[in-house]
């Protein structure tokens, strides 16, 4: 069988894959459990499981299986920060992001790399993908820290070269920041009895740790991501060959 056509099956069953996923994650039965209305209705349920032996294990298999399903996985994160203290739920749920976009990574590594690695250098997509291959971890982390965890985006960095280590550093590297200001802010709000505790020193220091990432993501993707830079680059190599 050609590489071509072994490439072009990998496509086909991967589309198949998608659509799968995509009915699955759209019954409406499934829906209706994993929705705000449902998971607050369980917290009482969803609390003793959280504190038996296997709980955290359970909580990070479904954390990870919710990601690759293409699922709400910020249902996820709030039920941790509301069933776990700050510490367990920051790492509990960081350990099933990143095993849940590691999976969904690979699975885009095994189905499309071979078949569109190449297009991709050659899309309007090839300054990014030339970013992944040469400084991954650093590229990687910084389009976390931007769209988080934005599911087809680990299907489409499967697709490039980045090696697997650049992806899973660069990946937690970009993921745990959010996931501690998420669950810092959770933490604060069950703490929340009246409006007068709103306005408290730590409420502003949330909000303060809030605004430092959003100014922090808006900053990298002026930096990095700007397609003046690009333009200028290019601009500059032309010169040089001249």
């Amino acid at each position: 069988m050609s590489s071509t056509r072994t490439n072009r099956i990998k496509l086909i069953l991967f589309l198949l894959l998608i659509c799968a996923i995509t009915v699955f994650s759209h019954v409406p039965e499934v829906r209706e459990k994993f929705s705000i209305e449902a998971i607050t209705s369980q917290m009482d349920y969803l609390g003793e499981i959280a504190d038996r032996s296997y709980g955290p294990i359970l909580f990070i298999v479904i954390g990870a299986l919710i990601l690759i399903l293409h699922m709400p996985e910020i249902v996820v994160i709030i039920v941790g920060g509301l069933v776990y203290d700050y510490r367990q739920a920051v790492l509990y749920t960081s350990l099933g992001c990143i095993f849940g976009s590691t999976c969904t990574f690979l699975i885009g590594r095994f189905f499309l790399r071979d078949y569109f690695a190449a297009k991709l250098e050659a899309s309007f997509l090839k300054r990014f993908v030339k970013r992944l291959e040469q400084d991954g971890i650093a590229t990687m982390c910084m389009l976390r820290m931007i769209l988080f965890l934005t599911p087809p985006l680990n299907w489409l960095i499967g697709a490039t070269n980045i090696s697997t280590r650049d992806y899973i550093i660069g990946n937690a590297v970009g993921i745990v920041p959010w996931l501690i200001a998420i669950n810092l802010t959770i933490k604060e709000l069950k703490t929340v009895s009246s409006i007068g505790d709103l306005f408290q020193v730590r409420t502003f220091a949330v909000m303060g740790a809030f605004l430092a990432l959003f100014i922090a993501v808006l900053v990298i993707r002026k930096k990095f991501f700007s397609p003046k830079e690009e333009v200028a680059n290019e601009t500059e190599s032309g010169l040089e060959t001249r």
